[in-house]
């Protein structure tokens, strides 16, 4: 599940990309998804505003982040408080496409079941 969110995959198969283009630092197509999974049919399109919650998702990580920062920047490397939050800032900056991806794939992770058998055919059939 971690290596399939690390790598922006669908929840349900982990197989189909979310996004259309792979790279989230093609900053024209940052934001644009796929409507459906390639591999299984998963609507990535829940309902309006659902992405909404991806923003709390991103918070969490950007404080993951800042404090992993802390402890490398700060604690371990002895930089000072200045240096510590240049740094900081920097990193977060150059995080911000991958951290936006990465929050829509985890959202939608947390709301959509893994099923690893599931197929287009197979959701054909159930319908």
């Amino acid at each position: 599940m971690i290596y399939a969110c690390l790598t922006l995959k669908c929840p349900r198969c982990r197989k189909g990309n979310m996004f259309v283009n792979a790279n989230p630092y093609n900053l024209k197509k940052l934001t644009h998804m796929h409507q459906k999974c390639s591999s299984c049919g998963l609507d990535y399109v829940r309902e309006p505003s659902f992405y909404f919650g991806a923003m709390y998702v991103s918070y969490a990580l950007t404080i993951a982040y800042g404090v992993g920062c802390f402890i490398v920047f700060k604690l371990l490397a002895g930089f000072s408080l200045m240096w510590y939050l240049i740094l900081n800032a920097l990193v977060l900056l150059m995080l911000i496409p991958y951290t936006f991806r990465l929050a829509r794939t985890l959202w939608i992770t947390i709301m959509v079941k893994y099923e690893p058998n599931s197929d287009k055919s197979t959701e054909t059939q159930i319908r």
